[in-house]
């Protein structure tokens, strides 16, 4: 343990941490070239033996052996000492000799105490900071423990080498985009208006009565008004809010790298976006560098081969169209192979994987799915399994998952999302998704709109609605002609599986802007007059992107396991109701607060 604990701090050591500081060295950074060194040391106890005759020292830079003479008037102190009570040690360098421990980078020294001070006591420990517990093996309690103490963890080694990392990927970031292509970081507002057809927004009181904010979802349209006002290149490690369900991926504050320039076009940006990621890429994923430029896939494509428009291409199953094998011109087929699926020890049989797929995605379309060994029961009849065992090449223990329908073609895409989870399902399963490897892809065409959800008669937009059409589909678009195949110029960054974030060509063209908030989205404009003013006075052709640095973190700290929770890599998180355990926010507001903003809340659950 303690071996694996130096390493992580190797890279802190070559920057002068202790500049202005009480220390004169601090607990990772005292070698055998120091020995004869007098010292100042500051940090909390790690562990302690012998009545407190040793006293391991750490902090977040690593950690070293303290030793009492035997004859030191120190020990009544010494024996005292608890885990974590924070301490000052003065004393000399002294060389291990044949005690030296191999297992820690101090191991060759250890420091003779001179005096000992203790600073603070800990009263007790919520959880010991030695010993990191995989997240995904917490319990609900374990994990609300975590952040209750959440400063109590982030004494872990695991949780400050995320933190560390983090903050040396956005150093690099902002090098790349400020140093090499004349970026300019411009804070945008936290208090502005709202922005119709997104996520739910948090909205803020005011003392302007009947008046509120909304905290932004992102920093949309002040962006593209900064291209507005020839900016040119804008970019902001951007904070972002939405009042929406919290998922492993999600969290109602968020991150993201935010980035817009003028006078660019769809290609320019995924080319920038590769060079941001190769240039801003950790050294200890070093053997794991993306190669450029990356996978590109159509939403069509991607939809048609993995079932997703954010696929995980480290798995190796494609979709192939069977639909000739099956005696009906209107139905539409496809079918993917798991070699030697039933040699694997303890997996559930056909039925039984239909039964736990179903448990698992009640939601999707498991009538028309079917999981069929070629060695177990008939699926789809004698002369129909002879056909599909040939189509596929079936041996004996493949499994070969098909879906069938005769749906139109917007059925046909849910049938294939529903594959795409079976082909995550079972990826998960077989082990295929936890390789350390990184997979990048570029989705591109989108449709501009979508059926909504909640009125098939009405279209929402795919994205959001400040997007531009392809070039090729712009009199479609101001024709109203076939509105749900016109394409976006809207790309997604995929890696393992996960969207790590998106971005757009937009519409500079005022009147085209108008017509899609009014006559296609039935969107009040109200508040956005003052954005479409801005675009009819010589707003310039441009575009971004936004990339989510929690979740791109996280995927980066997991060496590429897409169910890591971004949870991990904020210093602060929610839970997953969107609570902050440390101080059960959100609040219920007192009476004299409520009084100040004229507010009142209904008891309307």
């Amino acid at each position: 343990m303690l071996k694996h604990l130096s390493k992580s701090y190797l890279i802190l050591r070559q920057f002068s941490s202790n500049a202005f500081s009480l220390r004169t060295h601090n607990c990772g950074e005292l070698r055998k070239s120091d020995v004869g060194k007098k010292v100042h040391l500051y940090g909390w106890v790690l562990k302690s033996r012998l009545n407190g005759s040793f006293i391991v020292l750490h902090d977040k830079y690593g950690f070293v052996q303290a030793r009492l003479p035997s004859d030191s008037k120190l020990k009544d102190i010494a024996a005292t000492l608890k885990i974590e009570d924070v301490l000052k040690v003065v004393g000399t360098v002294t060389s291990r000799g044949e005690h030296a421990n191999p297992e820690m980078e101090t191991g060759d020294i250890d420091i003779e105490i001179e005096s000992l001070e203790v600073l603070n006591k800990c009263s007790s420990i919520p959880f010991p900071v030695i010993g990191n517990l995989k997240p995904e093996a917490e319990t609900e309690i374990e994990l609300r423990k975590r952040l209750t103490f959440r400063y109590f963890d982030l004494r872990k080694t695991e949780t400050q080498r995320i933190l560390h990392l983090r903050a040396n990927i956005v150093k690099k970031i902002r090098r790349c985009l400020e140093d090499e292509l004349g970026f300019i970081e411009v804070e945008t507002p936290t208090l502005a208006a709202h922005t119709p057809g997104g996520a739910a927004e948090f909205i803020v009181p005011t003392q302007m009565h009947g008046q509120v904010y909304s905290l932004p979802q992102s920093p949309q349209i002040y962006k593209q008004l900064l291209m507005i006002g020839q900016l040119d290149r804008y970019y902001q490690i951007a904070r972002c809010y939405r009042d929406e369900s919290i998922r492993g991926d999600r969290q109602p504050e968020f991150t993201q790298v935010d980035l817009e320039l003028s006078f660019v076009s769809q290609d320019q940006v995924l080319s920038l976006l590769e060079k941001m990621i190769v240039d801003s890429w950790p050294e200890t994923l070093a053997s794991h560098k993306p190669t450029t430029p990356f996978q590109r896939l159509s939403f069509d494509e991607a939809m048609i081969k993995y079932g997703s428009d954010k696929p995980d291409l480290r798995i190796p199953w494609i979709f192939e169209d069977c639909s000739n094998i099956f005696n009906d011109s209107a139905m539409k087929a496809y079918g993917f192979v798991v070699k030697d699926y039933k040699k694997n020890v303890g997996l559930p049989s056909s039925g039984a994987l239909k039964r736990k797929f179903t448990k698992l995605y009640p939601h999707y379309d498991h009538k028309n799915l079917r999981f069929f060994i070629s060695n177990e029961k008939e699926v789809f009849g004698k002369d129909i399994d002879s056909n599909l065992i040939q189509k596929f090449n079936l041996e004996k223990d493949d499994l070969l998952v098909i879906g069938v329908t005769n749906e139109p073609k917007k059925s046909c895409y849910k049938l294939l999302s529903t594959m795409g989870h079976a082909r995550n399902y079972l990826a998960d399963l077989l082990n295929l998704r936890s390789q350390k490897k990184f997979s990048f892809t570029w989705i591109i065409d989108f449709p501009l709109f979508v059926e909504s959800e909640t009125d098939s008669s009405k279209l929402e937009s795919a994205h959001h609605p400040f997007t531009a059409p392809i070039p090729e589909d712009l009199e479609r678009l101001k024709n109203g002609e076939n509105l749900d195949t016109v394409k976006a110029q809207h790309y997604d960054l995929v890696i393992n599986g996960n969207e790590m974030g998106g971005g757009s060509i937009r519409i500079h063209d005022a009147t085209l802007q108008r017509h899609i908030f009014e006559n296609i989205l039935k969107f009040p404009t109200k508040t956005l007059e003052p954005f479409l003013t801005a675009l009819s006075l010589g707003a310039p052709p441009h575009g971004g992107f936004a990339l989510g640095l929690d979740r791109y973190i996280a995927c980066l700290a997991a060496e590429g396991n897409p169910h890591s929770s971004v949870r991990e890599v904020i210093a602060f998180p929610k839970t997953k109701e969107g609570r902050c355990a440390m101080f059960s926010t959100p609040f219920e507001p007192d009476d004299e607060m409520l009084a100040r903003y004229r507010c009142s809340f209904s008891s309307h659950s």
